[in-house]
């Protein structure tokens, strides 16, 4: 569970996992250039007519489709670019033929690829509702750290795309403070950092938590989706300072139990570090027997463009004593063309 693990220039790289591609596959040379800089040369053309040929006749071209989407750090608008040029040159939507063509994770992947952020986040937290039995994991990750415009877009796309809101649906799926936290969540933080205001609510943590017998829940809730990001840091760096200096970490589990601490938790792991937050996330997809694959893809793909932070983060997640690296762990922990396709995205980012 969640509970135990939130404790405490992109270089793009073209390393090829597969063998020599033959002619036909050499469309892809453009995509990548000036390796050092940020950047690429796009033509959406020439992706287009990669994924064709990949999709055509019998059987699938895996290997091109993990070269095309997965090793190219394509941003979200030149995804946009190559659906249409694909609709426009071969009269079909390239997400249903995506559907169509392929299977299982590896089919997960590039479905998410192909979506835009907000439809992404959005498919993500239906899953997390519509399941039986909520999935607070995803619910969570989704929803800590976000600045609101993204907040804003994937709760329209949310509506667009299942026809009811986000708000209600977390209102009816969740309960108590918990509930209430996820709710505070989907609306705006203040901007700013405001030292006189972090040593008050310093302060007010303290004494609506160890500084009293029980806890006053709302005044946490209030602070901790309020505040913006940057404050709370200055907070939690006073609040370790001047009460028997331990931090709000060892606060908060003396404090709070089950969803709501978790929610906190995840609020102060990602203040410390979003690299931090999004690494222990996918450890812990990872870690011990099985794999969580959601999770992983949900994580993976969803925060791909933020590799750079995460990649140095993983190596020193806790639990993961020998240092190992994300790319090493996936590539020893998933396979087949979903391996592949999961290592193109890390190497490229």
């Amino acid at each position: 569970g969640i509970n135990a693990e939130y404790g405490g220039p992109y270089h793009f790289k073209f390393h090829s996992h597969f063998p020599k591609q033959s002619n036909s596959e050499t469309l892809l040379n453009s995509f990548v250039v000036q390796v050092n800089s940020q950047i690429m040369a796009f033509d959406p053309n020439i992706a287009a007519d990669a994924l064709h040929k990949a999709y055509k006749g019998l059987g699938t071209n895996e290997e091109l489709v993990i070269k095309t989407l997965c090793k190219t750090n394509l941003s979200p608008y030149q995804i946009e670019e190559l659906k249409r040029c694909y609709q426009d040159k071969y009269g079909k939507d390239l997400t249903k033929e995506t559907d169509s063509e392929l299977s299982g994770n590896f089919r997960k992947v590039i479905q998410g690829i192909l979506m835009g952020p907000a439809e992404f986040d959005a498919q993500c937290l239906h899953e997390a509702i519509a399941r039986l039995g909520t999935n607070d994991v995803a619910l969570i990750e989704t929803l800590v750290g976000r600045p609101h415009s993204e907040i804003r877009e994937m709760s329209t796309a949310y509506e667009n795309k299942y026809k009811k809101s986000l708000r209600k649906d977390i209102e009816g799926d969740t309960s108590g403070d918990y509930r209430e936290c996820l709710l505070r969540l989907l609306e705006p933080r203040e901007e700013g950092v405001n030292q006189h205001q972090a040593a008050e609510d310093a302060e007010r943590l303290y004494k609506a938590g160890e500084g009293k017998l029980g806890t006053d829940e709302k005044t946490f809730i209030e602070i901790f989706t309020r505040r913006s990001y940057d404050h709370l840091r200055e907070v939690f760096r006073i609040y370790q300072d001047q009460h028997k200096h331990h931090s709000m970490f060892e606060a908060l589990n003396k404090e709070f139990s089950h969803n709501i601490l978790n929610t906190l938790k995840a609020i102060v792991t990602f203040v410390n570090s979003p690299g931090v937050f999004y690494a222990t996330g996918l450890f812990a997809s990872m870690k011990g027997l099985g794999t969580d694959d959601n999770r992983l893809i949900r994580l993976l793909v969803g925060q791909r463009h933020h590799l750079g932070e995460i990649k140095p983060a993983f190596n020193h997640v806790p639990g993961n004593e020998k240092q190992k690296s994300l790319y090493n762990f996936v590539k020893d922990d998933v396979s087949g063309d979903y391996r592949e396709a999961l290592l193109a995205i890390i190497d490229s980012h």
